[in-house]
């Protein structure tokens, strides 16, 4: 982050091999981790599609974060994690997990960064304030748990990564609800911001990543300063 001069996760939410390599090229020079959702790939080919992403991560130097939000017991999570056709854990950098199957289901993540589920940013989420609590109790105790996705401020010995930024106001009929950079950074005080749409949904993708990178940037050296 730091060397890029860049807070700033993209959201890969696209559907082929080719979509996520051309993605991954054009954001690649401004951000510091490429967010996947492995399973929505409909034509994966663990070579084909893994082994040039590697790559790409590599020459542009950001992280790959496979958003699994792992939440089942632990033995589970294990096979969902290392066996199956993604063999998540050769090649994701970090990975998210919900903390509701308790702390020794999260014992099954080695290797990696565990990126908690602390609160989601859709409307309605359950993830209620007591929610928050409980979690956090288990969060804060649980070594292999590096940071957490929330909307709300946490503790500063844990990295905040905050989904749901837009700069454009508003949110999307599936429930959806966006924050701007300046907004998160000021008052939740985030580490790291995730963008989806307003990347890869962009007419100039390579444009929208740097326009993200300089906003965020920006906003976290004001809310520092």
């Amino acid at each position: 982050a730091l060397e890029k001069k860049s807070n700033l996760i993209a959201s890969a939410d696209v559907l082929t091999t080719k979509e996520l390599h051309d993605l991954a090229e054009k954001v690649g020079p401004n951000i510091v981790a490429l967010k996947t959702h492995i399973d929505i790939i409909t034509d994966f080919d663990y070579d084909k599609t893994i082994i040039p992403l590697i790559d790409i991560a590599a020459k542009h130097n950001f992280l790959l974060m496979e958003d699994r939000k792992f939440a089942d017991i632990g033995n589970t999570q294990e096979l969902q994690y290392s066996y199956g056709i993604y063999k998540i854990s050769n090649w994701a950098d970090l990975v998210t997990s919900h903390v509701i199957g308790g702390s020794k289901s999260l014992d099954c993540f080695m290797n990696v960064g565990v990126v908690a589920i602390l609160g989601m940013s859709s409307q309605g989420t359950l993830t209620d304030a007591h929610y928050r609590e409980e979690a956090m109790k288990i969060i804060i105790n649980e070594p292999n748990v590096m940071g957490c996705v929330a909307q709300n401020q946490i503790q500063d010995d844990l990295l905040l990564f905050t989904p749901g930024v837009n700069i454009s106001a508003g949110g999307d009929s599936k429930g959806q609800q966006y924050n701007t950079p300046e907004h998160v950074f000021k008052n939740l005080h985030t580490d790291f911001i995730i963008v989806g749409r307003g990347i890869y949904k962009a007419d100039d993708i390579e444009q929208a990543a740097l326009t993200y990178k300089t906003r965020g940037w920006q906003a976290y050296e004001a809310a520092i300063s």
